[in-house]
């Protein structure tokens, strides 16, 4: 991808912001799949508003990952951006818990699990989903600090991608 700098200041963060709503909106279709196929192949007995709910936590949780992205294929060549993305998501869903429950993990890593967005998305959804209490405060806090943190770095890598041509 070729970045052209644009006269406009507020242009960065507006292609920024185009390019995390689009692989926002690119993967809402594949969730809904999920959770229609839920409901109508396995009989899953939720009412809408639990589906909402837990989609609604998906694609808040995955403005992280797209924002995340956006600065993968800015910091990396187009060759080696696939590699990295897995890389790094890899690296998410075991530190976020995913793999394996945080009873197995040793002390220092299970503290580090709650602060990941991997683990916050799929804690808070295993809460809606099963009628328990979530903690959609500290969900929303981790939501929030990983994505200010992945904007920031894009917009970084933008200047800096943008400043070197």
């Amino acid at each position: 991808m070729v970045l052209v700098p644009h006269p406009d200041a507020a242009a960065p963060r507006r292609h920024r912001g185009g390019k995390i709503l689009s692989a926002i909106l690119l993967g809402v279709p594949a969730v809904l799949g999920v959770f229609i196929s839920g409901v109508v192949v396995n009989h899953v007995p939720l009412d809408p508003a639990h589906l909402a709910m837990a989609l609604g936590v998906v694609v808040v949780g995955s403005t992280v990952f797209a924002a995340l992205g956006v600065v993968i294929g800015l910091v990396t060549r187009q060759e080696s951006s696939y590699a990295a993305a897995m890389t790094v998501l890899m690296l998410f869903s075991i530190v976020g818990g995913l793999w394996m429950p945080r009873e197995m993990m040793p002390d220092w890593l299970a503290a580090i699990t709650t602060w990941t967005p991997s683990f916050q998305i799929a804690d808070t959804g295993k809460a809606i989903m099963s009628g328990l209490s979530a903690a959609p405060v500290q969900a929303g806090a981790v939501f929030t600090v990983w994505t200010a943190l992945f904007v920031a770095l894009a917009l970084v890598a933008f200047r800096r991608s943008a400043s070197s041509r």
